[in-house]
């Protein structure tokens, strides 16, 4: 009966064994499923998609859902709410500059992304009433063909990179 249980005992062993093993073989799998799921964030196409999204904010004027495309550190420099008054004056004051009423639609489209390393670049055009802005040399930078807008990836997500000036009341 002793020889008998000490079978038990190392048959018990040996499937816990095949069980551990199995965990492990598991977690290591699905770590690497969950690895690869997260390293197309960092391709032109993930940019593109936040850009587009971010671009769709800014051309409704919807100044606290843009903020939330900012890099997080900015965020926490820039409060919204100050962030939101100063993109409105600006919004307004540039419109005026091109004489473009303010129930008129200016729409900015992403043209072109790249991405090197945790870095991108935007490039977008600006709609008026459908048709490419012929005053674009007027606009910021962010859709001069040299240079692009820049984008950084932090904490898995693709952010607008807004440098070192801290919040638009600076600009």
């Amino acid at each position: 009966k002793q020889q008998s249980d000490n079978r038990g005992k190392r048959g018990n062993n040996s499937m816990k064994r095949i069980l551990l093993l199995l965990l492990v073989i598991g977690t290591l799998l699905l770590g690497a499923c969950g690895a690869s799921a997260t390293a197309p964030a960092l391709t032109e196409e993930f940019l593109r998609q936040r850009a587009e999204a971010a671009y769709e904010a800014l051309s409704a004027g919807e100044w606290l859902e843009y903020y939330e495309y900012m890099e997080p550190r900015f965020r926490e420099e820039c409060k919204a709410g100050e962030f939101a008054m100063q993109a409105e004056l600006f919004n307004t004051m540039s419109r005026s500059f091109m004489g473009i009423e303010e129930n008129e639609s200016l729409e900015w489209l992403v043209s072109r992304v790249a991405v090197e390393g945790e870095e991108g670049k935007v490039w977008a055009d600006v709609l008026y009433k459908g048709d490419p802005d012929e005053n674009t040399d007027r606009l910021p930078s962010i859709i001069e063909e040299g240079e692009g807008a820049p984008w950084v990836f932090l904490d898995g997500q693709w952010w607008i990179y807004a440098g070192e000036e801290g919040c638009p009341a600076a600009w």
